[in-house]
């Protein structure tokens, strides 16, 4: 049994700060910031994640024609979670006025929704779940020291979301997922967490190391979900 999307929605907050923006603010230019990174502008979000995440589950709930009772869980795809406890996809849950799915998060940054799109195909393909609503979502602002222009110029806030249904066809031909935990201190929020409950929670990055490992690592494990799927 394969999955196939048959809704999706998204949420894009209204706040736009361009890079001229950043300009006022930072040692850099519009020419440095698109010759390096391609970005023009970002979405700032003045709400909560689990606002945003609505929003887009709403409108893929709708795009898919589906009952939010019929949703059987609830995965949110984040690294910014709205609380440590409860979980933002169970606000989510509540919100869209479903009163039984499962409700859980996968923090796994950058890849996040592949992630939670190969947990829901193999929740949905093993037959133990018929409909997921995959939510992704992020509200990075919170997170970024403006004054540090490696990490402000790259982020900005929004929200994601998929109905993913059983199918006869196989919707996923292959899966290839990975991770390298010795490279853990290239991006991360030193506090925050059980270790530095109130460190420093902005955003640190080495941005060329990142960049770096991001090309070698998407490069092999394309061509290794290329070959799974017995594809040239």
């Amino acid at each position: 049994m394969g999955i196939e999307i048959t809704g999706w929605g998204k949420c894009t907050p209204p706040s736009i700060l361009t890079n001229k923006d950043l300009e006022t603010i930072l040692d850099t230019d519009d020419e440095w910031i698109v010759s390096r990174t391609g970005v023009k502008e970002r979405r700032i979000a003045h709400t909560s994640l689990s606002d945003m995440g609505t929003v887009a589950a709403q409108h893929a709930l709708a795009a898919a024609d589906k009952d939010p009772q019929d949703i059987d869980a609830v995965i949110m795809a984040t690294c910014t979670p709205q609380y440590i406890i409860p979980t933002t996809a169970s606000r989510i849950q509540e919100n869209i006025g479903n009163k039984h799915a499962a409700a859980f998060e996968l923090n796994s940054a950058c890849t996040g929704f592949v992630y939670g799109l190969t947990t829901a195909y193999s929740l949905i393909s093993s037959g133990v779940m018929k409909n997921i609503l995959l939510v992704g979502g992020e509200k990075v602002s919170f997170f970024l020291d403006w004054g540090a222009r490696d990490t402000a110029v790259l982020f900005g806030d929004g929200a994601g979301a998929v109905v993913l249904e059983e199918s006869d066809e196989p919707g996923i031909l292959s899966v290839c997922l990975g991770a390298s935990g010795k490279e853990a201190e290239l991006l991360y929020t030193p506090g925050g967490g059980s270790k530095d409950p109130n460190g420093y929670r902005f955003l640190k990055m080495e941005g060329k190391e990142v960049f770096k490992e991001a090309v070698k690592v998407i490069q092999s494990n394309s061509l290794e979900a290329i070959e799974s799927a017995n594809l040239n």
